[in-house]
């Protein structure tokens, strides 16, 4: 009996396709254990599940949140095994996790630090860097007190990261829904006499 991942074609899937969501877990029914990890009907429904406008948004969320989390070089890995659990569409959240690609990292490690800063000492963010600089130049001599310094700076990156990663979701996940919600609306048939058989409704 053909496999149902086996007939979807790529580019041909409507944005709310049914069905889609059930194609990697029956694909892993039929090819049990670790063999369904090599069949290309499993990765096929890897991709192309997931793309109602709700479950878009949710990838695109959740991608840019973890994208912004301070896990330097685990955010693909962290991705995967979330949408693995949660059954979201993995190329999306991908694509939203790069936001933090090569040194936009460091862009956002200063962001997050500097919100971690002003929720810790309310020191405002603007300002933040002078408070950093300051505490470099009055740290104790030898590495004790740089990595202190750096402990510190740390801190302010993960507390500054509890408010930057929902609300960096948050928006890239209306964004996603968006994006969904319009391409489902260019592709639903238009209401229009010649789509009913020339009849009009009163």
């Amino acid at each position: 009996m053909p496999d149902p991942a086996s007939d979807i074609v790529p580019g041909s899937v409507p944005i709310d396709a049914p069905g889609l969501a059930e194609a990697a877990p029956a694909a892993a029914a039929r090819h049990g254990g670790w063999r369904r990890f090599l069949t290309r009907a499993y990765w096929r429904a890897v991709f192309t599940q997931g793309t109602s406008p709700r479950e878009v948004g949710l990838a695109f969320g959740l991608g840019a949140a973890v994208g912004v989390a301070p896990l330097p070089g685990l955010q693909m890995a962290a991705v995967g095994l979330l949408c693995w659990r949660l059954r979201l569409n993995f190329a999306i959240a991908i694509a939203a996790s790069n936001i933090s690609l090569g040194p936009l990292l460091v862009m956002w490690a200063a962001i997050a630090a500097s919100l971690g800063r002003w929720l810790r000492l309310g020191i405002m963010p603007w300002q933040s860097y002078h408070s950093f600089i300051a505490d470099f130049e009055h740290a104790p001599a030898g590495w004790e007190g740089v990595m202190a310094v750096f402990g510190t700076c740390m801190m302010d990156w993960v507390l500054g990261s509890l408010l930057l990663m929902p609300t960096i979701g948050g928006a890239f996940g209306l964004v996603g829904y968006g994006i969904a919600r319009g391409i489902r609306s260019a592709r639903a048939p238009s209401a229009d006499p010649a789509s009913t058989g020339g009849r009009v409704e009163p």
